[in-house]
């Protein structure tokens, strides 16, 4: 619900009703401050008047035009996309196991892009992995985390955005893509094996540390092997969805 709401937030729809609440909180405010300036008899925001010719003119006050220019400057703020001189440019992203996407984000794709790199950069998913400190079981709860929030991610994109926006259908495959063509081949072949075998290892060994106990993994050099190829692939998505995100900085 949180991520629908967030993804809601960038909407144009949402940005046009703040936009509107804004201005009819403008309006307020004039109308108050023009009655307290000037009092309820000389209140006159619009006048029409029939000239003797039968011509209609319309007479704009000194508050009515100040209100004019206020709810420009609102929609402007509210309504025009802010940064967008790299939104139109088509981005083209490789990544090995996934393949190249081209895209022009706007800024709803922009902002899931960012969401996704975030949750990938503060997790273990694409930092180096330390034959002399990190531990497996650790880096596989990090990832499991992962897969969990990106694909709660994709869940949450309304299905109407999907329907009309061929690049956040094209995101949300990549997205899938990096879950099921990454970070599942190497949890589905290594994990539950070393994860037995570490649990039983750490109650018969308990003097030693966790480091030492996963160097006597039967296909620890094979694991760790393919758990740092899996950590080079999300290194170069984590700079693929940075470029989404940003723009060709």
């Amino acid at each position: 619900m949180r991520e629908r709401w967030r993804i809601w937030q960038l909407s144009l729809q949402a940005r046009i009703l703040k936009a509107f609440f804004a201005m009819a909180v403008t309006l307020a405010l004039t109308i108050w401050m023009a009655r307290l300036l000037a009092g309820d008899q000389g209140l006159d925001l619009l006048r029409i008047q029939l000239g003797n010719s039968g011509a209609v003119s319309i007479v704009l006050s000194p508050w009515m035009f100040g209100l004019l220019v206020v709810w420009l400057f609102v929609i402007w703020w509210f309504v025009w996309p802010k940064n967008t001189a790299w939104e139109a440019k088509e981005v083209t992203i490789d990544v090995a196991k996934i393949g190249s996407i081209k895209l022009a984000p706007n800024q709803e794709v922009a902002g899931l892009a960012h969401r996704a790199w975030s949750e990938i950069v503060t997790r273990k998913a694409c930092l180096p992995f330390d034959e002399e400190h990190d531990v497996i079981t650790e880096v596989y709860d990090s990832w499991y985390a992962l897969f969990g929030e990106i694909r709660s991610l994709i869940k949450a994109i309304p299905v109407e955005k999907l329907r009309a926006s061929e690049d956040a259908r094209k995101l949300c495959d990549f997205l899938k893509s990096a879950l099921n063509d990454i970070l599942r081949p190497h949890l589905t072949k290594y994990q539950a094996r070393f994860r037995a075998w570490f649990e039983s290892e750490r109650e018969q060994h308990k003097d030693k540390s966790p480091q030492d106990i996963q160097r006597a993994y039967p296909n620890y050099v094979e694991l760790v092997a393919d758990l740092k190829s899996t950590i080079s692939e999300f290194e170069t998505m984590e700079v693929a969805l940075k470029t989404i995100a940003r723009g060709n900085e």
